[in-house]
This record gives structure tokens, C-alpha cells and sequence, in this order.
């Protein structure tokens, strides 16, 4: 637990980045499936996306670490997550219970996902889908997704998408499944 809570605390510390005193723009394109590219340049091309500012002092606003266990995930059924207690700010969601949904505020996201194990049955294609990143649902999975959302009080899940039976997730004390959401600046 102290090693995983001096992760977070070391990858807030390192999207913060070093204080200056004056302000730094950086430039993105957008493109309308949710990719992002950080641009060279305020002047630099962006094609087949909207050129848009992510921030004038880079860092990250908040980062929490959700649980999902291991659990059983229905086709076209999301997975269910637990507040590890483990974050700083006060944006993303926080509690007790057990949820599906996060609700987000506009601002760009980092999501880092982190699966030990994936069963199912079913010989179809399964994906995960999460703000418009499909990943695969075979074997273990890990990645990360930048993503922006611009409507206020925006619903995210983790849904499982296709195929015709349900998927295990399973959750080792190794590699846990973990999701790992940052709103950055």
C-alpha cells in the first residue's frame, strides 16, 4: 500500500512538473474520436483536428486511483469500480460504494487502466470501451488514454462491448485491476 500510494504521489509530482513564474501554453490537436497530440508550436500545423490550448500552467488538477476486484462484467454491462482512497483534488469522484459511472467535468483526462486477467468464453471479438478507447479483452490489459470532455456533468464507464457472454475480470495482488484517472490542467 505505501509503494502504491508513493507511485501516485511520485506521478502527481512528475505531471505537476517544475513551478515557474511565468505561465507556459500548450498546444494540442485535437481530432473527433478523442486523440490528442501535443504540437511543437503555437504555429504548428493540426491536421485533421481543432488546434486548442490544454493549459497555460501545466500539472494536473486531480488524480484518484479506482479498484475493480474481480468481477463478472455482462455484454454491453460496465464494470463497477471502488475509491481506492488513494488521490489529491477535489474534481473526480470519491466514496464508499461501489459505482459504474464517473461524472467529469470539462477539462482534458489521462486514464491509465490496468487489468491482470481477462476470461470469457466467447469466440466473437470483446472490447472494453471507455470515452471512445476500445481495448481488447483478452489477456491482461494496460494502457492509457488521454481524452477531453467539454459538456459539464459528461457520464463516463468502463463498458464491455460485443461478443455474447460475459467476461471475468480478475484481480491479483500482483497486478491488481486498477484504474487511474487525471484530470490534467
Amino acid at each position: 500500500m505505501k509503494l502504491l500510494l508513493a507511485s501516485v504521489a511520485t506521478i502527481g509530482l512528475l505531471l505537476a512538473g517544475p513551478q515557474k513564474a511565468s505561465a507556459q501554453v500548450l498546444n494540442a490537436c485535437v481530432t473527433s474520436i478523442g486523440n490528442i497530440s501535443i504540437l511543437a508550436g503555437p504555429n504548428s500545423p493540426c491536421p485533421g483536428g481543432t488546434k486548442t490550448t490544454l493549459s497555460t500552467t501545466p500539472g494536473a488538477v486531480a488524480a484518484r486511483l479506482y479498484d475493480c476486484g474481480t468481477q463478472s462484467v455482462a455484454v454491453n454491462g460496465n464494470v463497477s469500480f471502488i475509491d481506492s482512497g488513494i488521490g489529491f483534488g477535489t474534481t473526480l469522484p470519491t466514496g464508499t460504494t461501489s459505482f459504474t459511472s464517473f461524472l467529469l467535468q470539462p477539462g482534458f483526462y489521462q486514464a491509465h487502466l490496468s487489468i491482470s486477467f481477462v476470461q470469457s468464453n466467447d469466440p466473437s471479438p470483446q472490447v472494453f470501451k471507455l470515452n471512445g478507447w476500445l481495448i481488447p479483452s483478452a489477456g491482461p490489459l494496460s494502457g492509457d488514454r488521454l481524452f477531453s470532455v467539454t459538456t459539464a456533468n459528461t457520464s463516463a464507464t468502463l463498458e464491455l462491448f460485443g461478443g455474447s457472454t460475459a467476461v471475468a475480470i480478475v484481480g491479483e495482488i500482483t497486478i491488481p485491476c486498477l484504474l487511474n484517472l487525471t484530470q490534467l490542467h
